[in-house]
């Protein structure tokens, strides 16, 4: 038995050993057999180009480690097939391919050299609209700057893209039941032309019906606030999106549905429902943060709705190593509670910045609303300042001066934005015979502006003003005056560090502000971008005083909360300066 059982032992471990032979040898040949591939097409631009990479195989094939020649073999042999099918959807019917696959040790290339010939061209275009919406001045309007037309070469993507927005434009204008009972594109390879056929029937108009709310938290006065359209306006899908934000992005609620009730339509008119469930009534947030200008900061922020109107009370405080400031404001919705509110407010701030200190207090009454793109905010403030410079006797100052303001911000995206602008135009002004200590007239403009070049490109351009009409610079409140330098200012130099000096050296401030900046990025890889600058500007009392530059490099991180923008700036007036470190975060505007 025992000898027996040795011999069962030994041809269990040969098993074994041929079975480990066997995978140590199929672990070796797909080594050997796992080849790289590089895929080149020739001949087009990069919008064909990659547009024919998006049908072929073998080109999704590239790096695949598992990949063997006899599949690059498969895959090369349909290539050219798939490429003529791929040119066809930009009117390419004639299109010549070439192609060469060719081994370099474990490297496959495969080649691809294609003669495009002439595109199919669109010889008619039969494009008609029928029933109520025939006549409809948004309708007649998209179908006379219809894009498609004859003569221009076929593309289909074009194509597609003018018939949805015709479909669209009826669907926004409350032609909800609209759909086109022929819809065609005739290709013609005897006389190598296109038809384009289109009939749209629109069916009946639509209406908004009543708006009802599905809550029990807040007075339907206020939430009627927010409903930009009334029962019997025609019926538009747009405005109920725009319903659906505005509540969202109010911050009332803790989630919006608002949808319309097909299955209970009468006479054409449309009811619509609003579902909306309360969020907490006191809310706190607490934050961390790091900015060059006011290194590590802190801050605690609660807000809570009051009442049933829409009434907030919110407030802030902000602690960092250079500035400690509070604010707190009650604001009252009027009719229109997204864009019209009044409100009163507290704030408070002790800054040190370089030799200067500030202790401001102050109370604000303001009216803020809606200007066409505009907002507009009118404001009275009271402050009381305590301020020192270096050395200097401590003063104070007081100001009861009224603010009229406006601004204007277009984004396509307002966390990354590729296409946008932000405008700000600020008037001021005190009497000191009017709880104040001075007489003065303080105009502040602001311009951000941003668009995209091509796939990967930025150019940022910005620009800051200030101009203050007084007799004696030393009689206004430090708060009031303008300085330069820092993270959005002039770059390179430390924040609010340029202005026009006092006998002894120190940066007291000046009547005006011009800063200007130009930078352009390009996107590396994913959410990294780099970026150059170049920065001029300074806070002076006279026109004529001279300006001073910064430049640098940065990179730039598009995270989910904004763009985080890390800055090397020179000083080029400070040559023996070494560089500095800005870093910012949050949206471009």
């Amino acid at each position: 038995m025992k000898l027996e059982r040795q011999i069962w032992y030994c041809n269990g471990m040969a098993r074994v050993f041929r079975v480990g032979v066997f995978l140590v040898a199929v672990i070796l040949a797909q080594a050997a057999w796992g080849v790289s591939l590089t895929v080149n097409i020739e001949g087009l631009d990069q919008k064909l180009r990659a547009h024919v990479l998006t049908y072929l195989d073998i080109s999704r094939e590239q790096g695949n480690g598992n990949l063997t020649q006899a599949r690059v073999q498969r895959l090369h042999e349909r290539a050219p097939e798939q490429i003529k099918t791929a040119l066809q959807v930009y009117g390419y019917y004639q299109a010549r391919v070439k192609s060469d696959l060719r081994q370099e040790e474990q490297q496959w290339i495969a080649t691809y050299s294609i003669e495009l010939g002439d595109p199919i061209r669109i010889e008619s275009v039969d494009l008609q609209v029928s029933g109520e919406g025939q006549n409809n001045p948004e309708i007649k309007a998209a179908v006379a700057k219809f894009p498609i037309t004859k003569g221009q070469p076929l593309e289909q993507p074009r194509y597609d893209k003018a018939r949805d927005a015709l479909f669209r434009t009826a669907i926004e204008q409350g032609f909800l039941d609209a759909q086109f009972i022929k819809r065609e594109l005739r290709v013609d390879l005897r006389t190598y032309t296109a038809a384009v056929i289109l009939y749209l029937q629109t069916g009946d108009r639509y209406y908004f019906g009543p708006v009802s709310f599905n809550q029990n938290f807040l007075a339907e006065t206020y939430l009627r606030g927010y409903v930009k359209f009334k029962p019997g306006d025609p019926y538009s899908p747009v405005k109920l999106l725009q319903l659906q934000t505005t509540l969202s992005d109010s911050g009332m609620f803790q989630s919006v549905d608002v949808k319309a009730n097909r299955a209970q339509v009468i006479t054409n008119q449309v009811p619509i429902e609003v579902t909306l469930s309360a969020r907490k009534r006191r809310q706190w947030r607490f934050g961390l943060g790091y900015a060059t200008d006011t290194e590590a900061r802190a801050s605690v922020n609660y807000n809570q709705i009051v009442g049933s109107e829409g009434d907030k009370f919110e407030s802030r405080l902000l602690v960092s190593n250079t500035t400690k400031r509070f604010t707190a404001g009650y604001s009252i919705p009027l009719a229109d509670p997204v864009k019209d509110q009044v409100g009163i407010g507290v704030h408070y701030s002790d800054e040190t910045i370089n030799d200067r200190e500030s202790l401001v207090s102050g109370l604000t009454v303001s009216h803020t609303t809606a200007w066409g793109e505009w907002q507009r905010v009118i404001s009275l403030n009271y402050d009381r300042e305590v301020y020192t410079i270096a050395s200097e006797p401590q003063e104070t100052g007081r100001a009861l001066y009224p603010v009229y303001s406006l601004t204007r911000i277009r984004a396509d995206n307002r966390l990354y934005t590729r296409h946008g602008s932000r405008i700000y135009l600020e008037l001021r002004g005190a009497n000191k015979n009017i709880l104040s200590d001075t007489n003065y007239v303080q105009l502040r403009a602001g311009l951000k502006w941003i668009r995209g070049l091509g796939e990967d490109n930025r150019i940022l351009l910005r620009g800051d003003f200030g101009s203050t009409n007084v007799a004696s610079l030393s009689s206004m409140p430090l708060s009031q005056r303008f300085f330069a330098g820092g993270d959005n200012s002039v770059r390179g130099y430390g924040y609010q560090e340029l202005g026009p000096k006092d006998a002894f050296g120190y940066v007291v401030g000046g009547k005006h502000l011009i800063v200007g900046s130009v930078e352009l990025e390009h996107r590396l890889s994913g959410n990294w971008s780099t970026a150059i600058f170049y920065d001029v500007g300074n806070a002076i009392n006279s026109m004529s005083d001279p300006l001073v530059a910064g430049a640098g490099f940065g990179m730039r991180w598009n995270s989910p909360v904004g763009p985080v923008r890390f800055d090397f700036a020179w000083a080029l007036d400070k040559p023996t300066d070494r560089f500095r470190l800005h870093v910012v975060i949050g949206p471009d505007l």
